[in-house]
């Protein structure tokens, strides 16, 4: 009898849950929402990088145009006199 009493008593043990599955879910999706914001952030510089380059080759294009039209100016204007 007492093995049996000796059972009893353990199971009258009240059962703590940890709480550490929650907390560590809680980081997991604080930690996918970090890893979501840094993909949007990322998408956006990238946006606005090729954006950039965009303009870089306008203006590019255009100083290239203007030079070539001044040297043929140059040219011109040297064969005229």
């Amino acid at each position: 009898m007492t093995s049996i009493s000796h059972v009893t008593r353990h199971n009258d043990i009240p059962i703590r849950i940890p709480s550490q599955p929650t907390q560590k879910a809680e980081e997991l999706e604080r930690v996918q929402e970090h890893v979501r914001e840094k993909i949007v952030l990322d998408k956006l510089m990238l946006e606005k990088y090729y954006e950039r380059l965009n303009q870089f080759n306008i203006y590019n294009k255009q100083k290239e145009m203007i030079s070539i039209q001044t040297r043929t100016g140059q040219l011109i204007d040297i064969e005229v006199k």
